[in-house]
């Protein structure tokens, strides 16, 4: 299996950065996918490692839509031929996020 760890909500002005962890064999290949928006989808498919970082800023078209909840997936496939995937929702929020 895999899971995603990352930010549930990240503001218009931060980088999200999510990671990838293999809970079994180690994946021989990565691929992040975005279902709900097809300008972060299209920008995902040049990433194949477990770590994945989406830069804020003019000019960046991944993650352009505010108050809007993102939902990002990993799939993977181990030597075995075995596949696994994991969903991960963000919410990209157009006020600033707290940090503590």
């Amino acid at each position: 299996g895999l899971a995603v760890e990352g930010p549930a909500v990240v503001d218009a002005c931060s980088a999200l950065r999510l990671q990838a962890r293999a809970l079994g064999c180690p994946p021989v290949w990565l691929r992040w996918s975005c279902a709900n928006d097809e300008a972060l989808d299209l920008w995902l498919q040049g990433f194949g490692d477990g770590s994945l970082v989406v830069e804020s800023g003019p000019g960046v078209p991944a993650m352009a839509r505010l108050d809007f909840d993102y939902e990002i997936a990993v799939r993977g496939e181990d030597f075995y031929g075995q596949a696994a995937a994991a969903v991960f929702s963000v919410r990209r929020a157009s006020a600033v996020v707290p940090r503590l």
